[in-house]
C-alpha cells in the first residue's frame, strides 16, 4: 500500500526564533517524521541534509561559520 499522505513539515527546537546566540556554528535540533531526510537551508542555501532518527529527532551542525547578523533557517 502506497503512502499518499505527505508528512508534516519538520519543526525546529533550537535555536528558537527568539533566541539570540553568539555561537558561530550553532547546533540545530528539531523533529520530523521518523526516518525522513531533512534538508537544512540557511539563508536560502542548502547547508546539508540529516536523517531523523527512529523517534523523529534530528541534530544538525552547520558545516561552516554562520557569521554575524540575522540568519534564516
Amino acid at each position: 500500500r502506497k503512502d499518499t499522505v505527505p508528512p508534516p513539515a519538520p519543526e525546529f527546537e533550537r535555536p528558537t526564533m527568539d533566541e539570540i546566540t553568539t555561537a558561530k556554528v550553532p547546533e540545530i535540533t528539531g523533529t520530523a517524521e521518523a526516518g525522513s531526510t531533512v534538508a537544512i537551508f540557511i539563508n536560502g542555501q542548502l547547508a546539508g541534509t540529516i536523517e531523523a532518527d527512529a523517534n523523529g529527532r534530528f541534530t544538525f551542525t552547520p558545516p561552516q561559520d554562520l557569521g554575524d547578523g540575522q540568519v534564516t533557517l
